[in-house]
């Protein structure tokens, strides 16, 4: 065990890999003069397959492997480019395969085993619309527990939803299970105590549940009247997969009659 440092060295294009073992007292050079992209690089882990997979950046569709004895194998190109505001690169914790999303709004699978790229036909409901990128305010993770992938997406002041999404089988179609939430209030500012509307709706669930209604419906609306500024959440399911949305209403002033 360790920890890994990528990282092109002192401005200049083509970068090195460190590592600094458990307990040892300096860093160890396991390759220099690797050719990626200056800045805006990745780096994703995979835990099936052990091994390290990281490149891209400003431009570059470069792509490298480090497995478990410290060996640097130089991978075909991406056929897309790759790093920070260019893709979302995350790994599937059940099959070992690579996620990746990118700018363009497309979706492949990369299986690091073969060294090959599949375009997916599958919409994943995690863009944005907010900031004119799709990628951008989106991060990933893989949930090793639950053999699913986690997505948060940002859409600046209409706030935060989660995605989970469990990358399918070769024989299943998963388009038909994924559903959408979508979560708004009105007015979005009120004094301690007065009264709001939370509109929440889906396409393609069977449920949506939140802790501050009981009705259980795919689309409705419900009153609150909060004290305090609060973000609300609502999460809509089908099946095996399922998105959250969220928002804030904020409190602020005297109550009413003060």
């Amino acid at each position: 065990g360790g920890l890994v440092f990528v990282s092109v060295e002192r401005a200049v294009v083509n970068a090195a890999v460190l590592l600094l073992k458990d307990g040892a007292p300096t860093w160890q050079r396991l390759a220099s003069n690797l050719p990626m992209g200056n800045y805006h690089n990745f780096a994703e882990y995979n835990p099936v397959h052990q091994v390290l997979v990281f490149g891209g950046g400003n431009g570059s569709k470069a792509l490298y492997k480090l497995d478990g004895q410290g060996k640097v194998t130089r991978l075909k190109d991406a056929p897309v480019l790759l790093g920070i505001q260019q893709s979302v690169f995350t790994v599937d914790p059940a099959s070992g395969d690579y996620l990746v999303f990118t700018k363009g709004g497309k979706f492949y699978s990369y299986d690091v085993t073969t060294d090959h790229w599949s375009l997916q036909d599958v919409a994943v409901p995690i863009w944005t619309s907010a900031y004119g990128n799709p990628i951008h305010g989106v991060v990933a993770t893989p949930l090793t527990s639950y053999g699913a992938t986690l997505f948060v997406t940002c859409e600046y002041n209409a706030g935060c939803r989660v995605t989970l999404y469990r990358h399918s089988a070769a024989d299943e179609d998963p388009r038909a299970y994924f559903p959408t939430a979508s979560l708004a209030v009105s007015p979005p500012l009120v004094r301690p105590g007065e009264e709001a509307t939370l509109s929440w709706s889906s396409e393609g669930a069977t449920r949506c549940t939140a802790d501050w209604t009981a009705q259980g419906s795919t689309r409705g609306e419900e009153t609150v009247h909060p004290t305090a500024t609060t973000v609300y959440a609502v999460t809509c399911s089908a099946g095996r997969f399922a998105s959250t949305a969220s928002v804030s209403l904020a409190v602020s002033g005297p109550a009413p009659g003060n």
